[in-house]
């Protein structure tokens, strides 16, 4: 048996303690033997981000073509001060208030692409602003 690797959060477990006595480690993995490395050549297992649990998801894609894990929905709190905010939120939200689930999706979906197209990529204009005032 070997281990698959893993793409994702370094470590899979947490003691969900506060920082002086917080542990974490890699308990959870994904093995397999020679013969179903064969059958699945394409393999990706990811750590997915934990959410109520102490240990993170495991996801194994076994047809992966070296596909990124999808990102996880992110609100950001500087959206509510912005004048299209409500809009984009009450306009995703309507067609679906039968499901919350759906709705919930739908929204977020709107919101991420809304953020892409209002503010970009903060992390890249942020990386650009550091390097002008290094002045390399």
């Amino acid at each position: 048996m070997v281990d698959l690797g893993f793409v994702g959060p370094k470590f899979s477990w947490s003691n969900l303690q506060s920082l002086s006595r917080l542990i974490m480690e890699r308990l959870d993995r994904a093995l397999a033997n020679t013969n179903w490395k064969v059958l699945f050549p394409n393999n990706m297992v990811s750590n997915l981000s934990r959410m109520s649990s102490n240990h993170c998801p495991i996801l194994m894609d076994t047809n992966s073509k070296d596909s990124p894990p999808p990102r996880r929905f992110r609100f950001e709190s500087m959206w509510l001060s912005h004048s299209n905010f409500q809009t984009v939120v009450s306009s995703s939200w309507g067609p679906f208030n039968d499901s919350p689930v759906q709705a919930i999706q739908a929204c977020a979906n709107a919101l991420s692409s809304w953020n892409r197209n209002v503010f970009g990529n903060l992390f890249k204009k942020k990386r650009h602003i550091q390097t002008r005032i290094k002045g390399t």
